[in-house]
C-alpha cells in the first residue's frame, strides 16, 4: 500500500514539472526546454529543464526568436530570417510603404534581398535593404516579417481657390483665404491688362509716396527730439530759445507728414479697390 502512495506522488510530481517548462525558440529553428529566471535588456538568463538545481545560462536576445511560457503566454523578440538561397522561387514583397511587388527571389542575407520583378525576367537584378521590407509572401503561402508597416498618412487635400478677389477696407481675399496686398499686385500685374495696369501704377505711387512721408515723419521726429534735449541745455547756459524754436518746428514738420502719410492711406486703397473690381470684371467674361 505504501508503495501505491509512493507511485501516485511521483506520477503527481512528474505531471505538475510538465506544465511548468518554458520553451526557447531560437533564431536557427532550435528549441530548448528550459526554466526562463529573467529577462534583461541584452540577455536572458534560464536554466535546463532537465537539471533546474544545475548552473544558470545566458543567451543573448538577439539569438532568441520567442518564449513559449508554461501558462501558454509568449514573449517574440526577433523574426526569423528565410531561407537564404531560393533558385528563382515565385514570391511576393510587401514594403514598409505599403507598396507590393511580385518578384523571382533569388537570395535573402543580413542586409539585402536580391530579385527580379516578375513583369520584367529578362531586366537587371534588384536588391532591397531590409529595412524597406515588411514581409516577403511566397507561393506556397507562408511568409516571413522583417519589419513594422508604416502607419499611412492621409494625404492633405488641397485648397481649392478662385480667381475672384475681394475686398474690405483692411484685408484681401481669394474665397475665404486672406492674402497680402503684395500677392494682390502681382496678381493685378499678371493679367497684363492696360486698364488694371494704369490704375496699379497709380496705386503703387501712391504708397510709395506715404511710405516717403512715414519715414520722413520718424526723421523729423527724431532731429526734434535731439535739438529738444539740446535748446533745454542753452537756455539753462545762456538763456536762448533758438534752438527750443527750431525743434519746435520739427516737431510741427514730425506731425505734417505723418498726417500726410496717413491721408493717403484711403487713396491707395481707393486705386487698388478700383483696379480689383476691373480685375474680377476681365477674368469674369
Amino acid at each position: 500500500m505504501k508503495q501505491s502512495y509512493q507511485l501516485i506522488f511521483l506520477f503527481f510530481v512528474i505531471s505538475l514539472t510538465g506544465f511548468t517548462q518554458d520553451v526557447l525558440y531560437f533564431m536557427n529553428y532550435d528549441t530548448l526546454l528550459s526554466k526562463v529566471i529573467s529577462i534583461k535588456l541584452n540577455e536572458i538568463e534560464y536554466k535546463k529543464f532537465n537539471n533546474l538545481k544545475g548552473p544558470s545560462y545566458f543567451v543573448n536576445i538577439e539569438k532568441i526568436n520567442k518564449i513559449v511560457y508554461s501558462n501558454g503566454s509568449a514573449d517574440e523578440f526577433n523574426y526569423l530570417q528565410p531561407r537564404v538561397n531560393y533558385e528563382g522561387e515565385n514570391a511576393a514583397l510587401v514594403l514598409v510603404s505599403g507598396d507590393r511587388i511580385d518578384i523571382i527571389l533569388f537570395s535573402v542575407d543580413a542586409n539585402n534581398i536580391r530579385y527580379k520583378k516578375k513583369d520584367n525576367l529578362l531586366g537587371p537584378n534588384y536588391y532591397s535593404s531590409m529595412d524597406k521590407i515588411h514581409k516577403i509572401e511566397y507561393a506556397n503561402g507562408e511568409e516571413n516579417i522583417f519589419n513594422k508597416l508604416k502607419v499611412q498618412k492621409s494625404p492633405k487635400k488641397k485648397k481649392v481657390v478662385g480667381n475672384l478677389i475681394r475686398t474690405d477696407w483692411k484685408n484681401y481675399y481669394l474665397d475665404d483665404y486672406r492674402i497680402s496686398a503684395k500677392k494682390v499686385e502681382k496678381r493685378l500685374e499678371a493679367l497684363n491688362d492696360a486698364d488694371v495696369t494704369k490704375l496699379l501704377n497709380e496705386a503703387r505711387q501712391v504708397k510709395t509716396f506715404a511710405k516717403t512721408l512715414g519715414y520722413s515723419s520718424i526723421g523729423f521726429a527724431i532731429i526734434g527730439l535731439g535739438t529738444a534735449f539740446t535748446g533745454l541745455f542753452v537756455r539753462a547756459v545762456n538763456g536762448a530759445n533758438e534752438v527750443l524754436v527750431f525743434s519746435g518746428w520739427s516737431g510741427v514738420m514730425t506731425l505734417v507728414t505723418l498726417i500726410g502719410s496717413g491721408s493717403l492711406r484711403p487713396v491707395y486703397k481707393d486705386r487698388m479697390k478700383r483696379a480689383i473690381a476691373l480685375y474680377n470684371q476681365k477674368i469674369d467674361q
